[in-house]
């Protein structure tokens, strides 16, 4: 039976069909500030995902012990994914989404603050010329 290739429905990475590996399999993490991780994937790229949101808001028992950030940095690599000894490991797929998402996210709340900053310098510089065209 031939392999083929079959398009990841989480995070459109192609995977091997029959090999259960797909392009956001996580292979290596690394804690960064808070409830934040930086995964490195097996397609090369690094992202930072925050798991705050998912911890705090998932009410389900599993979730309560990552509360403590001491548990929290206590993860490691298992199943391709980041693993803790409660058992949680989030798919590879989900966190590699996730952190997709919240980079989209920073990147429009960037552009929105500049753009509001050059919105308050143009009117700063107009009511300026207008003060003095009062005079």
């Amino acid at each position: 039976m031939s392999k083929k290739n079959i398009t990841c429905y989480k995070c459109d990475g192609e995977f091997q069909d029959g090999y259960g590996k797909s392009d956001c399999d996580a292979e290596k993490a690394e804690y960064i500030k808070n409830y934040e991780v930086q995964l490195t994937f097996n397609n090369g790229e690094i992202k930072s995902v925050d798991l705050k949101n998912m911890i705090f808001q998932d009410h389900r028992k599993i979730f309560k012990p990552l509360r403590d950030l001491t548990y929290f940095k206590k993860f490691e690599i298992k199943f391709n994914t980041i693993a803790w000894a409660n058992k949680l490991d989030p798919e590879p797929e989900y966190l590699y989404k996730l952190a997709k998402e919240q980079e989209s996210s920073k990147t429009t709340t960037n552009k929105n603050t500049q753009y509001a900053k050059a919105k308050v310098i143009k009117i700063s510089h107009l009511d300026f010329n207008f003060n003095l065209s009062c005079n």
